[in-house]
């Protein structure tokens, strides 16, 4: 007999194993559904209606992650089917409000719990917040806390069809608020696998902007004030923030080349881990600039 297998002949390795089942048989139940189908996060959903009371906090935990990964890309994995039910009515956002039979195309998502959007005049489904919420009550306190967090976040729209639809001001109170939020929650394995991410991004919209959303005159070249604006009050009252001192030096060296960015700030970017993206954005305001 193996050593482990002899250390797991313990009480407590004992427990340990039958409190993994419930989350165990959970993810096996969902390894079986096609994530194609909308219908599968009903089934999804009512299994783990079912399960949770029933599980200790450990197992809940493990259950919601592996119920919220499964939605989520089913959210994804369903689009396809999605844009096959709509083609026959060419539908809109607005025509799942007043137009029956677009609302009945949609059932097997509306009632399974997707939301819809649409970009650049196509329909398809979204993630529901509701959909998740319902479960916090049953959730550890951080894990509760983040999928409380994120529904607050994506009740404000940050923008589509790479245009922001927040100010430069409300983007850098959002920057703020996912790295201080990252910041009190070291340890949960979504920080450095969501929120890291989405902080970069963050990041690189406030100082790079997105394509229909511009950090530049285009007759000057000079960096617009309101941008500026931002990166001032991040280099003043975000003195936690990883970006404060690139913010800091950039509202220094701006004042110094007449409020342009010059090639050589791209040393300073890239000391934050942005040169791909300084890159990017020196290659776009080029061509831009030459029309």
């Amino acid at each position: 007999m193996s050593s482990l297998r002899l250390a797991c002949l313990s009480s407590m390795c004992a427990a340990g194993l039958l409190a993994a089942e419930p989350a165990d048989r959970y993810r096996s139940e969902l390894e079986k559904l096609d994530a194609t189908r909308p219908e599968s996060v009903c089934v999804a959903r009512t299994a783990l209606r079912q399960s949770m009371p029933k599980a200790d906090i450990a197992d809940r935990a493990a259950m919601f992650r592996a119920f919220r990964e499964f939605y989520l890309g089913a959210v994804q994995s369903s689009a396809s089917r999605f844009e096959e039910a709509m083609r026959p009515f060419n539908a809109q956002l607005e025509d799942l409000k007043r137009r029956p039979e677009v609302r009945r195309a949609a059932v097997p998502w509306s009632d399974c719990g997707f939301a819809f959007d649409e970009e650049e005049g196509t329909l398809f489904p979204e993630q529901n917040s509701a959909t998740l919420l319902e479960f916090v009550p049953q959730l550890p306190a951080d894990l509760a806390q983040y999928v409380r967090f994120r529904a607050r976040e994506l009740a404000e729209n940050l923008g589509g069809d790479a245009t922001l639809a927040l100010s430069w001001e409300q983007l850098r109170e959002r920057l703020a608020r996912w790295e201080d939020f990252a910041r009190r929650h070291p340890t949960m394995p979504e920080t450095p696998s969501e929120l890291a991410p989405a902080i970069r991004n963050l990041a690189d919209s406030l100082f790079f902007g997105e394509d229909n959303t511009w950090t530049f005159d285009l007759q000057s070249g000079r960096i617009k004030a309101d941008v500026v604006a931002a990166w001032n009050r991040l280099a003043t009252l975000n003195r936690t923030s990883r970006y404060q001192a690139l913010a800091a030096e950039m509202v220094v060296r701006l004042r110094k080349d007449d409020g342009k960015i010059t090639a050589d700030d791209r040393a300073l970017f890239a000391r934050f881990g942005m040169g791909d993206s300084f890159d990017l954005w020196w290659r776009y305001v080029q061509i831009r600039q030459k029309f």
